[in-house]
């Protein structure tokens, strides 16, 4: 009886410390594959809400991350960002993640002016 007690806590602290060695180090949290997507702006007057919803691609390998190979970003822990630039202006997404879902901040800015909302996104 004493052996099977020693055994289950010994194996209780290995895989505690093997989860705290992987918080620790930041250990990336794997987020390939589809999630859908959803980008809330509201106007600064609360006057309209506008919500854009897609299914997006996401590739990881390691720490790097691709969206739907336009996004580029990093994975650390559960930590996410991802962005890209066109004409003069950048996207850009953080957020974390919990499981099947992510969620976080969006800013738009084009050297002159920033704007941003909210997003989440759930696995599919």
């Amino acid at each position: 009886m004493k052996k099977k007690v020693l055994l289950v806590s010994l194996t209780v602290l290995i895989l505690s410390l093997s989860l705290s060695a992987c918080m620790l180090t930041g250990t990336p949290i794997n987020v390939s594959g589809t999630w859908h997507v959803k980008a809330i702006y509201t106007a600064p007057d609360g006057s309209s809400t506008t919500v854009l919803e897609d299914d997006m691609e996401f590739q990881q390998n390691g720490t790097s991350l691709t969206v739907d190979y336009i996004f580029h970003g990093t994975v650390s822990g559960n930590q996410v960002t991802f962005s890209f630039s066109y004409q003069g202006s950048t996207m850009s997404f953080s957020g974390t993640v919990n499981g099947n879902k992510m969620s976080g901040t969006w800013t738009v800015s084009d050297g002159t002016s920033t704007f941003g909302g909210t997003w989440t996104a759930t696995k599919k």
